[in-house]
């Protein structure tokens, strides 16, 4: 009959016993280890390795993405607009709206005064208003939106305008609302990869974005701009 000693008195007691019937101490029986311990002996050891790290490495990716939600949440609205709003400048797009209406105007009267002037020739200034109504249009829709913190309509909006002015400023409050609002990692990380085709000097606000995207930002300076920027 096999025995085992209590592990406390060292009683003699039935290889079962869970409990020394001398000092009444309670023990796990040694079949639970010893069924652990052989599992574990004919275990591939490489196995349990490649569990261990493959956890480690989910475990840390959820991690970075809690972090980065956590980030993008602490932005708050006004910081947003904030950001967003250093890109529009409402002022200048009036006055250039302005002018294009004087030279509408202009047109018009030199239409009449000097016929002998081709007609298509008015058509051209009429267009570019025409347009450039449509642009501040969609830039004050959407900075409206901003205001009302609809970033989903903003966003729409911005996409509209980006069909028809491809500028950097247009393409870096799409990657703002769409990093920090829309969670649209890809379409930020493409946009910030035309960027790094524009020269321009860097900005601080896509900076951050880039980092904690984990992609490269580094706008091309030509000579041109570069020697301006300096004077």
């Amino acid at each position: 009959m096999r025995t085992k000693n209590c592990p406390n008195c060292k009683t003699k007691l039935n290889y079962d016993a869970r409990y020394c019937d001398n000092c009444g101490d309670f023990f796990a029986s040694s079949d639970d280890n010893l069924e652990k311990k052989h599992l574990q002996r004919f275990e591939e050891p490489s196995m349990r390795d490649y569990e261990d790290t493959h956890k480690t490495t989910v475990q840390l990716e959820q991690e970075t993405k809690q972090d980065r939600f956590q980030q993008i949440e602490q932005v708050s609205d006004a910081a947003l607009n904030d950001m967003l709003f250093s890109y529009i400048n409402l002022k200048q797009l009036n006055t250039i709206k302005t002018l294009l209406g004087f030279v509408i105007i202009i047109s018009v009267i030199v239409s009449f005064t000097a016929p002998e002037i081709p007609f298509f020739s008015f058509i051209i200034p009429i267009v570019l208003t025409g347009a450039f109504h449509r642009k501040k249009e969609l830039q004050e829709q959407a900075s409206t939106h901003y205001q009302n913190s609809n970033y989903s309509k903003a966003y729409n909006k911005l996409q509209e305008l980006y069909k028809m002015d491809k500028s950097s400023k247009v393409i870096k409050q799409i990657i703002l609302v769409s990093y920090y609002r829309m969670q649209k990692e890809k379409e930020a990380k493409r946009l910030i990869s035309i960027l790094n085709n524009r020269p321009h000097i860097k900005d601080q606000n896509i900076i951050k974005v880039a980092s904690l995207l984990g992609v490269k930002y580094e706008p091309k300076l030509n000579v041109n701009y570069q020697t301006s920027f300096n004077k």
